[in-house]
């Protein structure tokens, strides 16, 4: 009996065929324009719908393969929608994407536009991820935290697309080695990796910075910049690009409007949202981290914000204004206050007044009063100076309400805010102005170091 063996090849070895190509003139939002030939395929091994884009002189490029020729460049591009189509932040998706289709264009290859968002897990699943990110999670952490794996993304089709076409030696425009180890698996020669460009912003530094550190992304970064550190002029946004941003908020703001004005404060998401959007930083000055930016620039930020939610832009007014405020303050209070980044979140928009009582050794203080121009001392005198204060540890009430603003925070909802319980540690020394000179006082009694008091210099007369 003859016996008949056969080696039956994995799914990724089995041919695929071009089904279709159809020319397709490309032009971007900053007036970019190239011509694309995009084919369609039988027979891929996941069964998605994968395009290839050649671009410039690919059939020439296909012709010159050889040891003494340059190989056509190619690009793995993982489908994003947010990023590619809705231009998101979060990512450098987008940006990766035009740059990809000049640089390919120049000198002839193929852009493959793979079908995996979110690296594989799908949409749903990567906005879910969103919100775990907005919770202090990276991006690789997000996606396990769902039950997925950190990078599902299978090249097998690609290597099926490369080879109906009859590639060689290929050079993989690519940050990521997973790419060029998965494809030199699959049997594609990778002759080279070529790195693509670092597009950096505010929004999506720890999203790069998790790419470098966990899946060793070959991308080079700024340094981080500290508190007191000067951010690089590409970091900064201009005038219109932070207002494209807060234009981005408005929807959301909107949708969460109704739940703002039940909670009484900002939700944590819009909160988180603001923050990423560089609006605190605003006003701070460059020497610290901020923007450095205008009164033209904050009062249209409020406006614009104020479209989507009238208590957040009455809120995030304040305490941007506050930011003004404070680097106006002795270089010192600065110091201080800026310490821990350029958006401390300081929300008592004007001096307190009123009377403190002594807790058992140990406690922290007590503080009652309304908010004229004074500040609260432990004797009930007052002192012509602003005390900082942080605002998770202020609990208030308000006595004047309305049904536009009343998510405001009490300290903002009103024009007199009572303070019924500041909890609050007074330092053992403060600052009252005295003349010229920035003197330090003790405050008799005073306890620990959990807030300080410092002279506004519209009140140094």
């Amino acid at each position: 009996m003859t016996v008949m063996s056969e080696t039956v090849a994995r799914p990724f070895e089995q041919p695929a065929a071009v089904r279709s190509q159809v020319t397709v003139p490309l032009r971007f939002p900053d007036g970019f324009a190239a011509t694309a030939e995009i084919m369609t395929f039988h027979g891929l091994a996941d069964g998605k719908e994968h395009l290839l884009l050649a671009l410039g002189a690919w059939e020439q490029a296909l012709l010159d393969q050889g040891p003494e020729r340059i190989a056509p460049l190619v690009r793995l591009h993982s489908e994003c929608l947010t990023g590619d189509v809705f231009g998101s932040e979060r990512c450098d998706c987008g940006p990766q994407l035009r740059e990809a289709v000049e640089e390919i264009a120049a000198v002839g290859g193929f852009l493959l536009y793979l079908r995996q968002e979110g690296r594989g897990i799908g949409l749903y699943s990567k906005l879910d991820a969103y919100a775990l990110q907005d919770t202090g999670l990276d991006t690789y952490e997000a996606n396990v935290a769902l039950g997925r794996g950190e990078d599902e993304r299978d090249y097998g089709a690609a290597a099926q697309m490369l080879r109906a076409l009859g590639t060689g030696p290929i050079r993989l425009l690519t940050n990521n080695p997973d790419k060029v180890g998965q494809l030199r698996a699959l049997g594609v020669e990778v002759s080279e990796q070529v790195p693509t460009g670092v597009h950096l912003s505010a929004a999506n530094r720890r999203y790069l910075a998790a790419k470098r550190s966990h899946t060793a992304h070959t991308i080079e970064l700024p340094a981080e910049t500290l508190p007191g550190e000067i951010l690089p002029a590409e970091i900064i946004p201009t005038h219109d690009e932070l207002l494209a941003r807060v234009d981005a908020l408005v929807p959301r703001l909107r949708e969460r409007a109704a739940e703002t004005e039940e909670i009484r404060r900002i939700p944590e998401a819009s909160m988180a949202e603001l923050k990423a959007a560089g609006v605190f930083q605003m006003l701070a000055p460059k020497a610290v981290g901020g923007f450095g930016m205008g009164l033209e620039t904050y009062v249209e930020v409020v406006r614009r914000l104020a479209q989507g939610c009238v208590s957040t832009a009455w809120s995030v007014g304040h305490l941007v204004e506050h930011v003004w405020m404070l680097a106006r303050w002795p270089q010192e209070a600065q110091d201080e206050v800026f310490a821990n980044g350029p958006a401390p979140w300081l929300p008592p928009p004007a001096p307190l007044q009123g009377k403190q009582r002594r807790l058992p050794a140990g406690s922290p203080s007590r503080a009652a009063g309304a908010s004229p121009p004074a500040s609260c001392t432990p004797n009930g005198h007052s002192w012509p100076c602003s005390t900082a204060t942080s605002a998770c540890n202020a609990w208030s009430r308000c006595p004047i309400l309305n049904s536009w603003t009343s998510g405001t925070p009490p300290a903002c909802g009103g024009p007199e805010a009572m303070i019924s319980a500041l909890r609050i540690s007074l330092s053992r020394r403060t600052a009252p102005w005295s003349g010229t000179s920035w003197r330090p006082r003790t405050i008799p009694g005073a306890s620990s170091t959990r807030i300080r008091t410092f002279t506004s210099p519209w009140q140094r007369s």
